[in-house]
């Protein structure tokens, strides 16, 4: 029989190399994960998240997540720069008591320094709110944060 039809199978994996993900010098530069790829410009611009408890090793900073953007690759080790943060939804629904609202709002900033920023900003009551003192909250909130 002869080998002309049969295909050579290359195996992806071995192909791979893994790099040490690092997070920022303000940070520590602490290492976030190991990522494999086979080529490390492939890298570059990738967003790795992260817990604030990861970074700290504080167990109380474990509801925030923290997401950092990979900039440059140096052999084995990639660095990165802060990209955002977040609040774990099961951390944000435990501030929600009864009896009480939570008024949400989504803003789209340019800095004067050109950086373009959404912030979410949450708002707990004491107390049940109608839907006018929610939409007056939301004006009151975008007026500060401009």
């Amino acid at each position: 029989m002869s080998q002309k039809g049969a295909r050579q199978v290359r195996d992806k994996w071995r192909a791979k190399a893994w790099y040490a993900i690092l997070s920022p010098n303000y940070f520590g530069s602490v290492e976030l994960g190991t990522v494999p790829s086979d080529d490390p410009s492939k890298l570059v611009g990738r967003i790795i998240d992260s817990t604030l408890y990861d970074i700290t090793n504080d167990f109380q900073h474990q509801y925030l997540k923290m997401y950092f953007q990979v900039v440059e690759v140096d052999e084995k080790t990639a660095k990165t720069v802060f990209k955002g943060h977040e609040y774990s939804r099961d951390y944000l629904r435990s501030l929600v008591r009864r009896r009480t609202t939570r008024v949400d709002s989504l803003i789209k900033i340019t800095t004067k320094y050109g950086y373009k920023l959404s912030p979410t900003i949450s708002v707990f009551t004491l107390s049940k709110i109608k839907t006018t003192q929610k939409n007056s909250m939301r004006k009151l909130m975008m007026r500060i944060i401009k």
